[in-house]
């Protein structure tokens, strides 16, 4: 958790930021969180985001609350991936948060965000994160993963695939979608098929 703070005192300008390379987040709390965001609101030429919360159970709502305020200010985001699995806290009062953060983000182009094994959340919380998706006008690329969340959540789905299927419309992205495993995924076509070629 100590290297990020040299990294970004010594370079402002850093346009990439990937945690599992520069420093890790397992066991953050709070205080830690607050810390973490002072240091990321310095990155205002960040174009690339990357943070894994992955079983960070002591984060909390408060602490979520406190890091989604501050990726608002991360204006030149280009690429945000975020992996909350696992955590605890991530309600839907923060998919409300969430949805206000990422309309702030108008550079926005790939998006991936985590929630497996979050049992905090409802349908409500899809719903909020749907309505997110109409404001996104450069975003090319999605990917939501949900594997292992509460079973009442249909509703939610059902309402985040429409929002992403009009938001896809007239562009030339591919639509997947396996809700029994709970992943959503929209690609460029011509992603997909440069996949397919590997």
């Amino acid at each position: 958790m100590i290297k990020i703070f040299p990294i970004i005192n010594a370079n402002k300008s850093i346009k990439e930021l990937f945690q599992e390379e520069d420093f890790k987040l397992q066991g953050i709390e709070t205080e830690g969180t607050k810390n973490l965001c002072q240091a990321l609101e310095k990155l205002l030429c960040l174009k690339f985001l990357y943070l894994d919360f992955r079983k960070c159970k002591k984060l909390g709502n408060k602490a979520l609350e406190i890091l989604i305020e501050s990726l608002k200010k991360l204006t030149t985001l280009e690429a945000l991936y975020l992996d909350f699995s696992d955590c605890g806290g991530f309600g839907d009062e923060c998919f409300a948060k969430l949805s206000d953060c990422l309309k702030d983000l108008p550079c926005l182009e790939k998006l991936y965000l985590a929630f497996d094994h979050n049992h905090d959340m409802t349908h409500k919380g899809l719903i909020f994160l749907g309505d997110s998706f109409k404001s996104l006008k450069k975003l090319h690329m999605i990917e939501l993963s949900f594997v292992w969340c509460p079973k009442n959540l249909e509703k939610g789905f059902e309402y985040l695939k429409q929002q992403l299927k009009v938001w896809g419309e007239g562009k030339d992205v591919c639509f997947e979608e396996d809700l029994i495993a709970g992943r959503i995924i929209m690609k460029p076509n011509d992603f997909v098929e440069a996949e397919n070629e590997k």
